[in-house]
């Protein structure tokens, strides 16, 4: 934000989490795909082993980056998780904080309680 403070949404997170959940299935899905998918059969003439050297080419440039497509979304849940899991704990130890702070005051509150100078 602008003011330089930050605001963290649990439940936004948790949703896009999930989404990142379906797109890893469908990532691993098409990685699976292209590496059951058999070469053309192209023939031998000079043309047809061309075309099959750009196919393979292709081909590999296709599973590498669904590969990579895969590790990047394994890598943003990490971090996701990581960052859901650090908010929760914050968050849990705010609130612990903040009913220690209240437990402690409560002494302080009840002593100021009949004195209106604060002495």
């Amino acid at each position: 934000m602008g003011d330089g403070t930050n605001r963290v949404d649990l439940l936004t997170l948790e949703e896009f989490r999930s989404r990142l959940n379906d797109r890893l299935d469908n990532a691993k899905e098409l990685l699976q795909k292209l590496n059951a998918m058999s070469k053309p059969a192209l023939g031998t003439f000079l043309d047809a082993k061309t075309t099959a050297a750009d196919y393979d080419r292709v081909h590999r440039q296709h599973v590498q980056r669904a590969s990579r497509l895969v590790s990047a979304i394994e890598a943003a849940q990490s971090a996701t998780d990581s960052i859901i899991r650090n908010y929760k704990t914050t968050e849990s130890r705010n609130a612990a904080s903040q009913a220690e702070i209240r437990r402690a005051l409560g002494d302080v509150t009840l002593e100021l309680e009949g004195r209106s100078d604060g002495q």
